[in-house]
């Protein structure tokens, strides 16, 4: 509680109670920051050990009438209270006010003291102080008086945790006056590691509306959007659902074509999301869909499957995860978008699952034209790295040839050398290097994340066929490790003649796509002549 005060009573205090009443001493030295507690003690922290952003916050009864001290992100980041009579730079709580903020680190229980409260002002005030991994479940760690050397998380959370979230909750024991409550200048986590990339990162803009406008965009072999809460969450390509397994449409249905095909379900959402949109399915009411991911989903920090549901209705989804299709686990209901469902407390521990099953409630409302929910993209929000595996497979060579715009072309690998299509389960391969280029694209490899990267609009590198083909097969080893393909910044699902989705493999050290997906996904018509075993590509 901070009030107004005498010259004489302002002296005494300093001399009774100056731990109280000054800020700790402290100083940033990089991406660190140095304090002396109350006791004395040297601390040095990440300054991403520090609170950056508010997650909620409601100010108590009485409260102050300071506009200085009534907005809740000055309590973020470093300690930069004023601390004089009249102080800036700390957030009044007002009696039984709480505060909620979030980290970018999470906190876990190590040696000594695991959370600091920086509570400024002469009175030593009491404040509850509580943690979290998932807003739902909270720990209290103890109650800080004033400026605190800190409270140890040892015995009151369970082994291995690491928190998030800090709640502070005024405790009502303060006395009322010009500054009601314990007055917040900063939180920080004494103990922390860095977050799962995958964790939500706040950003200052606000929430999208539910029913549409999640922003989105691809760096690499990544995916980053806001979800309808305003956080920023980022996934590796591989998290979004990229086969149908089964789809059971419902009744009653769609009949708008653009909406019925369960494949545009697949990847990253792509939704135009206006009233006769198009990318995302229609489900129908009780309609039933079966999708699989490359990434087993594991249950991590927080939400771990995300739902992108489109359109103007807020329509209900049961979801359930399952590794074998055999044995499902329901974990819950998402309504309209989502900020995603959390597997604790609904599946074994440990587990991971690639497939996730989508129906259809039955309680959503019937607009006439797409009954049910629409369902833009799946994804999870924490996943593994794709288990690789290999194939054997029979190749076949019968002297095709790939024809560009009436020019007959030789291929090459990613070595130059010259390469020969073979035919594999009805569609022609060859290395997407070669074919990529002969368009007039860059190729891009990030072995990391398995994400070959295409430009467009660059020049073409072929030059004219002067090998012959052969008339034979033969046995090869295929690599396949959950290889995407982002052509200008579009991720793009690689399909044969009959829309069926293909995977991208390894052979002879070059990645292998069907020359008919490159040349779809730039926009050019692909025929063949069997008479003469062409490939005809009109760009």
């Amino acid at each position: 509680m901070k009030k107004f005060l005498s010259m004489a009573l302002v002296l005494a205090m300093l001399l009774m109670l100056a731990p109280a009443v000054f800020a700790e001493d402290g100083y940033q030295d990089g991406d660190s920051y140095t304090f002396t507690d109350r006791e004395g003690n040297t601390v040095t922290v990440p300054v991403s050990a520090f609170a950056s952003y508010v997650v909620e916050f409601t100010h108590g009864d009485p409260w102050t009438s300071h506009e200085e001290n009534m907005d809740p992100e000055i309590a973020l980041g470093l300690p930069d209270s004023s601390n004089d009579a009249y102080s800036t730079g700390d957030l009044c709580l007002g009696i039984n006010g709480v505060l909620v903020l979030g980290f970018d680190s999470l906190i876990y229980d190590g040696p000594g003291d695991d959370v600091y409260v920086f509570e400024v002002g002469p009175a030593v005030e009491e404040t509850k102080v509580e943690v979290s991994s998932d807003l739902t479940t909270w720990y209290v760690i103890g109650i800080a008086e004033g400026r605190t050397a800190g409270l140890d998380m040892a015995g009151k959370v369970p082994s291995g945790s690491s928190f998030r979230y800090v709640r502070v909750t005024d405790t009502g024991n303060n006395e009322p006056g010009g500054w009601s409550g314990a007055d917040i200048d900063a939180v920080c986590g004494l103990n922390v590691k860095p977050a799962s990339p995958v964790e939500p990162e706040p950003e200052p803009e606000p929430a999208p509306a539910p029913g549409g406008g999640e922003k989105h965009g691809i760096d690499g072999g990544y995916y980053s959007f806001y979800d309808r809460d305003g956080y920023r969450v980022t996934v590796p390509l591989t998290a979004f659902a990229y086969r149908v397994i089964d789809f059971q449409a419902g009744d009653p249905w769609t009949s708008v074509g653009a909406n019925k095909d369960p494949l545009i379900s697949l990847g990253i959402p792509d939704a135009d999301d206006s009233y006769y949109s198009t990318g995302d399915l229609c489900l129908g009411f009780n309609g039933v869909l079966t999708v699989m991911l490359d990434a087993r989903i594991y249950d991590g920090e927080g939400k771990d499957v995300y739902i992108f549901e489109v359109g103007d209705n807020v329509e209900e989804t049961k979801v359930e995860v399952s590794d074998d299709l055999v044995t499902w686990y329901e974990i819950g209901i998402v309504e309209g978008r989502t900020a995603g469902l959390d597997f604790a407390g609904r599946i074994p521990a440990g587990s991971g699952f690639r497939y996730v099953r989508l129906t259809d409630t039955g309680n959503n409302d019937y607009n006439g034209n797409w009954p049910g929910a629409d369902i833009d993209a799946v994804c999870g929000l924490h996943t593994r790295d794709v288990e690789s595996y290999t194939e054997t497979a029979t190749l076949t060579y019968k002297d095709i040839k790939i024809s560009i715009d009436g020019q007959l072309i030789q291929p090459t690998d990613a070595q130059g050398n010259s390469t020969e299509p073979f035919i594999l389960n009805d569609s022609t391969y060859l290395p997407l290097r070669a074919v990529a280029g002969a368009l007039g694209c860059d190729v891009g490899w990030d072995g990391a994340t398995a994400t070959i990267t295409l430009t467009s609009g660059m020049p073409r590198k072929s030059a004219p066929r002067t090998n012959a083909g052969r008339y034979a097969t033969e046995e090869a080893v295929l690599t396949y490790r959950g290889i995407r393909i982002v052509l200008d910044g579009r991720l793009i699902i690689p399909k044969d003649v009959k829309g069926n989705v293909l995977d991208a493999f390894i052979f002879n050290n070059s990645t292998y796509l069907p020359v008919r997906a490159v040349a779809d996904a730039l926009g050019c018509s692909v025929d063949w002549d069997g008479d003469t075993n062409t490939v005809l590509i009109t760009t």
